[in-house]
């Protein structure tokens, strides 16, 4: 019995609520839908009811107007009477082959797997259908232990017999991993099951005496009140009995206790069946496509690349930092003022007699002229600070310390496209690359510096003026927030990536130091008669020859440290330098490659050609626009949530899981991104809404989030900002994201593209430079060009709501991130250890090779998560299956609410997608409801050739597509005859029986066109959709509140995918799939017959088969000829 008792009102306003789904009158049918029901029923409504749902008071069948389940499926007569032909057609032939079967056994069994796997005989067709559905018989292995327990329990209750209890245990195990036992009926019932089977799940209400009627009586209660009171105390009883069924089932499932090592598995079976002779070459190409740096030492690679990457991360969340910093410092000023820093900063006392010229002219307001200074101060300040950062640099740093200057002033290519198009048109040059920096957080250890190099001209504005006059190519950046955002890059990639090379050399397993004498690297000394020069040609030499000190070669490199030493000063163009070798260290060649070459975060220094580029940027926009909305966002937070769960968040030190943990470690997440400052921080427009979603946890605020208990080495407490400072020091938080994972990062950077007033001539302020006055006001006459305003348009960088869109999956991503990472630093692990859980479930986008890069991320948009989420969670079914047994565990038992909708049949695609049957039906219809959930398991189903095709590249697939009228993933024609007009309803199962009218945003479209439409324009698609369901008749869900809404429209927004089971409809697509595929199987039986005499006695209609010779050539000689 239920102890939370309903309270008077309650009972009072629950007995005068809205009525039940039973209560409903039963709707008119028309005249089509009461033959088609009429006609159908016997073999769509096979399965009788079960008795509905208990717990959600959902009615059985039987007791539904009409006695089954609704549909939307309105037929003519003609209609019926050709699908009346099928399904006799289908009748026949199946008892035919029946018969057949007798005489030749086999053929039956044939006959169902031709048409379970639609037509295919190949190995390769049927491996390939099953790969659409590899999740089931993943689940069924998976609750084999507990189904195999369950029989053993059900067993024993019912006869007793510890022998039979043993063969059912025997038998379930047999059936779990689809190897059935003659005799023997699987169960398929686990404890959840046996509380169902024993009626544990369905209580009866206590009967009411007439005393306790009339003693209710009189004090105002009715004898329904009772009624209703000790229903409610019935369905709490119901639902504590249905948890502790499910809890049973999994805390005794022996797949908690499987040995962790068991993962180990199959590394050990590749790294064995490569040795062979089979094996290698598959190896060697697997490798080539799918290893990173596979040239590496395999004893140092793991190692070398978690290096590279944590480095590459450090300098993502440097740059992003650098980049809020510099965005706070020029924020207040005007695109003119601006242009003033960026051009004059480096004359400081020429720059005030400017700026005093442009406020009389009132260009500059007067209250400005302070900040400017104070702006140029903290400029100084910031590039003094970067400066210090590039002479302490390991490595012996990146510049001498005496080329230092108070008021140096960056000089770069133009980043404004206005800006380069007007250089552009001066100086008749090509629009420089935008990726200037290079795709890469890293370049090289051994590339040149640019702020290191001797300046060429004795003033930025001297090198303004050489731009305008076309003596630059790539002309000069004139807005300070661009020159500082370019300076601050550079810094930031080489400083991180001196760090990164210091980390390798200094490793000696992989490095090995020469300690010379510095004299002796500069050629003042020698060792034993022999030069530097010697020595290095000597290691360098290939094993197993001699080198120039007569010594067997080395076969390995040398890496020389430099340093730059100044000779001379000359401060309009600065200082003059030589470069001196001081140390070296002798590495593998493979090692030494990869540290020295400038290059991708990690990958090939190949330049992708610019139709690549073009292409890639294409497909981006796409993306961008694919993953528009809410919808995208939910589904991503609900993968995310499961696979921190798949990681065992919320755990404790004995496994134990508890929501509340878990809930809070994502509050906590949230909490650390508000003081974060690289890439996992979260905006500051955003601390409302985290704010209220902590409420809705029971915390006033975010602020009152407790802290983590977490301490450093000497026991003490680490605050968030120290949390979040380890965090992204280890790379835990990224730029690139499942959406946007280009290997540019976070150097991609959005320049500011502010151009002066055109109203405003400054060439005719009195007492301004004219040489500053024609760069002041250097191409405020230009025009964005017209591609930079496609791209605007499209859906490009510049688009604020794509970019909105992007900034909202970088920040769901990075809070799970943030979230495992925090769990598992509180479980004790340490900070490199923690920071490795985040890139093993959440994966590291920029771990791809050339091939996977420059090809498949190309050909297939959302590669990466594919190529990462499969393999990841293949792994995570052998480390924990104990854990991943609790998904397919926790559905059934959803399932199991509704025992009618369970025994359904349900469409084919419903067993790809992992559907969950709901206990929920819409009112208009009386369909069941199932939900597709977007978690990582469901990434095992699409590991066929349909489901690769069909998330193909639309660039690339819809042309091809409508080429070949075929719609890959509806298996189906995208029209069926030319100008075919599209129809409200579009599904699966077909299109017969929609109406001849057109639908959706142009109603009088063709379907080839619509279709194209959809693929290519992704926003375009959904709002099409959207239009259809609202035309579509009983396509609502019903949602809290009694409402109900569009299933596209809640599909959309709320993430969740919701599939309405139209009986009627799925029974008339699949019958007429029958046929086809039974025509096909009755023809090749014939073809056998023809070939077979001893069959051919199976088709006695056949006759006698006239044998075949050439046709003679006069047969087809022309008839004017023969006249």
């Amino acid at each position: 019995m239920n102890n939370n008792r309903m309270s008077l009102v309650d009972i009072i306003n629950k007995n005068t609520s809205g009525s039940t789904i039973s209560d409903m009158p039963e709707p008119k049918l028309s005249l089509n839908a009461i033959i088609e029901k009429n006609k159908l029923n016997a073999e769509a409504s096979k399965v009788e009811g079960t008795g509905g749902s208990p717990i959600f008071n959902l009615p059985s069948k039987k007791d539904i107007p009409g006695g089954d389940y609704g549909t939307s499926l309105e037929v003519t007569e003609k209609q019926m009477k050709n699908f009346e032909a099928v399904k006799n057609e289908n009748y026949k032939r199946e008892e035919k082959l029946r018969a057949m079967d007798t005489i030749y056994p086999g053929i039956w069994a044939e006959y169902q797997e031709y048409q379970a796997n639609e037509g295919g005989v190949g190995f390769l067709s049927k491996a390939n259908k099953r790969m659409e559905n590899l999740v089931t018989p993943v689940f069924n292995l998976l609750q084999m232990p507990s189904w195999a327990i369950g029989a053993t329990i059900d067993e024993a209750v019912k006869t007793g017999n510890v022998w039979d209890s043993y063969k059912a245990f025997i038998g379930e195990l047999y059936a779990g991993s689809g190897m059935n036992r003659v005799g023997y009926k699987a169960n398929n019932v686990d404890i959840l099951g046996l509380f169902t089977k024993h009626g544990l799940l369905d209580p009866k209400a206590r009967p009411i005496t007439k005393e306790q009627i009339a003693k209710a009586s009189k004090i105002g209660i009715t004898a329904q009140d009772l009624e209703d009171w000790e229903a409610e105390a019935v369905t709490g009883s119901e639902m504590q009995a249905w948890v502790a069924g499910l809890l049973g089932t999994i805390f005794i499932d022996p797949l908690n206790k499987t040995p962790a090592n068991l993962a180990k598995v199959p590394g050990k079976l590749y790294n064995l069946g490569k040795e062979t002779s089979a094996g290698k070459p598959v190896a060697d190409v697997l490798e080539t496509m799918f290893k990173i740096e596979p040239k590496l030492p395999e004893e140092h690679r793991e190692e070398l690349i978690s290096i590279k990457r944590r480095f590459g991360a450090q300098a993502e969340n440097d740059i992003v930092k650098m980049a809020d910093e510099v965005e706070s410092m020029v924020a207040w000023m005007t695109p003119v003022e601006r242009r003033v820093l960026g051009i004059l900063m480096d004359q400081p006392k020429f720059m005030e007699k400017q700026i005093d010229a442009l406020i009389k002219a009132d260009v500059i307001l007067a209250e400005n002229a302070p900040r400017f200074k104070e702006t140029a101060k903290t400029i100084q300040a910031f590039t003094k600070r970067l400066f210090e950062a590039e002479v302490n640099t390991p490595l012996d740093g990146l510049i001498d310390p005496t080329m230092f200057r108070d008021f140096y002033l960056h000089g770069t290519s133009a980043k404004d496209p206005r800006l380069v198009e007007a250089y552009k048109n001066i100086a008749n040059t090509r629009r420089p690359d935008p990726n200037y920096l290079g795709n890469s957080d890293l370049p090289g250890i051994d590339a040149v510096f640019g702020p290191g190099k001797p300046k060429t001209y004795k003033s930025q504005l001297d090198r303004v003026m050489a731009s305008i006059s076309g003596d630059l190519e790539k002309g000069t950046e004139l807005d300070i927030g661009n020159i500082l955002l370019a300076r601050g890059v550079q810094s930031v990639r080489y400083v991180v990536s001196r760090r990164f090379g210091e980390a390798v050399l200094n490793n000696p397993a992989i490095a090995t130091k020469l300690n010379f004498d510095p004299m002796f690297f500069k050629g003042g000394k020698r060792e034993q008669g022999y030069t530097w020069d010697d020595i290095k040609k000597t290691i360098e030499t290939p094993v197993g020859e001699t080198g120039p000190t007569g010594d067997l070669g080395h076969g390995m490199s040398v890496y020389e440290v430099k340093r730059k030493v100044k000779i001379s000063d000359d401060f309009d163009v600065g200082p003059k330098y030589k470069t001196e070798v001081i140390g070296a260290y002798r590495l593998p060649t493979e090692v030494y490659n990869f540290l020295t070459r400038s290059e991708e975060l990690l990958g090939s220094p190949e330049k992708v050609d610019m139709i690549a580029k073009a292409f890639t940027d294409i497909t981006n926009i796409w993306k961008g626009w694919a993953t528009f909305g809410t919808g995208y966002h939910a589904r991503n937070t609900i993968s995310i949530l499961n696979s921190n769960w798949m990681a065992g968040m919320g755990r404790d030190a004995k496994g134990k899981f508890s929501m509340g943990s878990y809930m809070l470690r994502n509050l906590q997440a949230l909490k650390l991104m508000t003081v974060a400052n690289g890439a996992g921080r979260l905006p500051k427009k955003t601390k409302q809404v985290a704010d209220r979603l902590a409420k809705k946890f029971g915390w006033d605020s975010l602020d009152a989030i407790p802290d983590i208990d977490i301490k450093d080495v000497d026991g003490n407490p680490l605050s968030y900002a120290q949390i979040a400072e380890l965090g992204e020091a280890n790379g835990v938080p990224q730029v690139a994201s499942s959406l946007y994972n280009t290997e540019g990062g976070a150097a991609e950077l959005l320049w500011n593209s502010k151009l002066v007033d055109e109203s405003v001539d400054l060439t005719q302020v009195p007492g301004l430079d004219p040489n500053f006055a024609e760069a002041l006001s250097f191409a405020k006459d230009q025009g964005v060009p017209f591609k930079d305003k496609l791209s605007l348009l499209a859906g490009g960088q510049k688009n604020p709501a794509i970019e909105l869109n992007r900034a909202a999956a970088q920040i769901v991503e990075n809070q799970g991130r943030w979230a495992l990472f925090i769990d598992q630093l509180a479980q004790g692990k340490t900070v490199e250890a923690a920071a490795e859980m985040p890139r093993m479930w959440h994966f590291d986008y920029r771990m791809l090779t050339d091939i996977e890069k420059k090809y498949f991320r190309n050909i297939l948009p959302f590669y990466a998560w594919q190529r990462f989420a499969a393999p990841r969670v293949a792994m995570a079914l052998l480390e924990t299956p104990g854990r991943m047994s609790q998904i397919p565990k926790v559905k059934d038992a959803v399932e199991g609410l509704y025992p009618d909708f369970q025994n359904e049949d349900v469409p084919d695609y419903w067993d790809e997608v992992v559907a969950w049957q709901l206990p929920y039906m819409n009112k208009d219809q009386d369909q069941p409801i199932a939900v597709q959930l977007d978690i990582p398991i469901t990434e095992l189903n699409k590991l066929n050739v349909k489901d690769m095709l069909s998330s193909m590249n639309p660039m690339i697939g819809a042309p091809l597509g409508l080429y070949f009228n075929e719609d890959i993933f509806r298996g189906n024609v995208v029209s069926r005859f030319s100008g075919e007009v599209s129809t409200a309803y579009e599904g699966p199962e077909g299109v017969e029986g929609a109406s001849i009218s057109g639908s959706g945003i142009f109603p009088n479209m063709s379907k080839d066109t619509e279709w194209l439409m959809e693929k290519v324009v992704p926003v375009a698609g959904k709002v099409n959709r959207y239009l259809k369901s609202e035309q579509r008749k009983g396509d609502d869900i019903p949602i809290p509140g009694g409402a109900e809404v569009s299933s596209q429209l809640l599909s959309e927004l709320s993430g969740f995918k919701f599939r309405l089971l139209d009986k009627r409809r799925l029974f008339r697509g699949k019958t007429y799939k029958k046929s086809k595929y039974g025509r096909e199987f009755e023809m090749l039986l014939k073809q056998r017959a023809q070939l077979d005499k001893e069959f051919g006695r199976l088709f006695p209609e056949l006759g006698y088969v006239e044998p075949k010779y050439e046709a003679p050539g006069t047969l087809f000689t022309p008839y004017n000829q023969e006249r």
